[in-house]
């Protein structure tokens, strides 16, 4: 491996890293009336919130560099004394299976895991989608969506045992 393959890697490792302390993965509900009725309609989302621009400018290039699409905003402060923020966000189907396919294999933490699940319901989906036509969604998706958004997928805090 050549100094800028090993570099590519080990940015990459850098980011899932990153991409767990930092970010987020979720099944988003959205509700959009179709004939008069609310229908669900769930939507993958990722992202990253931090107040380093310096980290921001990495991971837009790796981002970049892999094709991967995704919106970018500047968040001024709320309130006297905060800081000024990035945040990166990818929603939709297309932007996170190609997002997470990318970062996976990179991860080690407990975030995969929901990762996994949120890429295997966007390939479940996409298999059956030619943009959102009103397709229902079966049982085995709306098990999926729940398994996502469960406390147990969802709390990361360390299971710590008191003595």
């Amino acid at each position: 491996m050549d100094n800028q393959q090993e570099r590519l890697e080990l940015n990459i490792n850098w980011f899932a890293g990153f991409f767990e302390a930092e970010g987020w993965i979720s099944l988003m509900d959205t509700k959009r009336l179709e004939k008069g009725e609310r229908i669900s309609r769930y939507v993958p989302t990722c992202g990253i919130c931090n107040t380093d621009m310096s980290i921001s400018k990495h991971i837009l290039r790796l981002l970049e560099n892999q094709g991967i699409s995704y919106q970018f905003h500047i968040r001024k402060p709320r309130k006297k004394g905060y800081k000024e923020g990035w945040q990166l966000h990818l929603s939709g189907m297309k932007k996170c299976i190609a997002f997470l396919s990318w970062i996976i294999p990179y991860m080690v933490g407990e975030k995969k895991e929901k990762a996994q699940k949120v890429l295997d319901f966007c390939n479940q989906r996409r298999n059956k989608i030619n943009g959102f036509c009103g397709i229902s969604y079966s049982q085995n998706d709306i098990d999926l969506f729940h398994e996502i958004n469960s406390k147990i997928l969802n709390d990361y805090t360390p299971n710590m045992q008191l003595a």
